[in-house]
Order: C-alpha cells, then structure tokens, then sequence
C-alpha cells in the first residue's frame, strides 16, 4: 500500500527534477572513443611542453632548408671534371709560373743537405760571397754537400772552426762556381776532359766523366745535378774542390810541349 508519506516524497522529488530541467535518471560514465584526440586524454602539464618541442623542430627545419643547396646534384667540385677548364687551366699556369728562387735561396731550402756549406757561405768575409749569389748571374754552384765537408775535415788539418775562421774561406767557395748556367747534359755534352774557370778568376777546375758516364768535377762526383733557380743551377757533389789549377798554367804547359 502506498501511504501519504510515499506520495509526498515522490511529488518532492519530481517537483525537484522539474526544476532542474532534467529527468532523474542515472549519468553514465564517458570514455575515450579510439577516436578521442590523444590531447583531451594527455595530462594538462604535458601541453606546454609538447608545444615548446614542436616550435623548435619547426625552426631547426626551416634554418637547415635555408643552408641546404636548391639542387646539390648540379654542384660542380674543383676537382670535378666538368669544372671549367679555364679556372682549372689558370690555377695550373699559375703554380707553373711561380718564380724561381735564387742559389743562395735554393741551397737555403735544402739546408739539411747544405747545412756546412750555408754556414761557410754566411761567414766568408761577412757574407760577401752569399751576396755573389744572389746576384743577376747566371752561375752554376758545384755545391758540397755535408758528407763531403766530414771527409774534407777528416783528410785535412781543417775543423770546422778552423774552416769558418780562414780568411781564404771566400776564394775556397768561389772555387766551387763558375760563369754562366751549365746544366749536368750541357756539361757531359761538352768536349771532355775541359778545364773551366772558377768565379774567383785566378783558377780552373776540371770537368770530365766516369766510364760509367756520371758527371765529375775536379775529381768529384755530381750526386745531386740540376737544381734550378732562378739565376743559375746548383750541382750537388760529394767532395770539397781543392784540387785546382791556376789560370794560364793549361797554356804554358802546351806552349812547352
């Protein structure tokens, strides 16, 4: 049976839902659909990071997309041999054209094979013979090398102090040049045995040949021929010059005979 208290509750209880403009049914709960954006579903402290990520990867993409080339493929290397011929030939008349250096500057270049003879040139008469060679020329320097001053001091009362000491020291080295540019096929192209003035003046050194055909000058032989410079060449040899012959004598002698 329903009594006047059930009535009352249900007239209050619809009174009550009426105004809320709703029936009184029971919510059911919502769940994400696979269809729901992952952001409804993300925690709300994500969002403002996920933003801040997004912002730079664009600005890193579009500074890469500035550096990078429109179309690299069309690049021409320098080494490429399809570059222009006429910057490749330019570069290479350019390293062709470069300037020769002087004697003195050649035998400075190759100091660990001339490091004695440097240092006999720099100290004869206060360099006046590094001064001859870097003159006008031409010149050809029979240039001993540093295995040739160890077996020149070991033949000889000389030492290298000795050596550098020695007010001659200026006509020994001028001994080793001569006039004019001679390169090792002019001089075995020559009428060997001859015997050629030094720049001294006041002597002549022999130049002949072995059986063998290597190159010799007064008695010594040429192991490093044809260092060009610009104003002459330079002949590497393995002694010191000292054997000699005063100029003139070569004529009395044939003059006797």
């Amino acid at each position: 049976r329903m009594t006047c208290r059930h009535l009352c509750r249900g007239t209050r209880h619809f009174v009550r839902s009426s105004r809320l403009g709703a029936a009184t049914f029971p919510r059911t709960r919502r769940f994400p659909t696979p269809l729901t954006s992952p952001l409804r579903t993300m925690p709300r402290f994500f969002r403002p990071l996920l933003l801040a990520a997004a912002l730079v990867a664009c600005a890193f993409a579009g500074v890469a997309a500035e550096q990078m080339p429109q179309d690299p493929t069309n690049i021409i290397q320098p080494t490429d041999p399809m570059a222009d011929p006429a910057v490749t030939d330019a570069a290479a008349s350019a390293d062709e054209e470069a300037p020769l250096a002087t004697v003195a500057a050649v035998l400075s270049e190759n100091d660990l094979e001339f490091a004695t003879l440097l240092a006999a040139v720099e100290a004869a008469e206060q360099g006046v013979v590094a001064s001859d060679l870097e003159g006008a020329g031409p010149f050809t320097v029979f240039a001993p090398n540093n295995d040739a001053f160890k077996k020149f001091f070991k033949d000889t009362d000389y030492t290298p102090k000795k050596l550098l000491a020695d007010p001659e020291l200026g006509a020994i080295l001028r001994r080793h040049v001569i006039a004019g540019e001679v390169t090792a096929a002019d001089a075995l192209a020559m009428d060997l045995p001859a015997e050629v003035p030094t720049l001294d003046g006041e002597s002549t050194i022999k130049i002949d040949k072995t059986v063998d055909g290597e190159l010799l000058v007064a008695g010594n032989k040429v192991v490093s021929p044809d260092l060009k410079a610009s104003n002459g060449v330079v002949h590497g040899i393995d002694g010191v010059i000292v054997d000699v012959a005063p100029v003139g004598e070569e004529e009395e002698e044939g003059e006797e005979n």
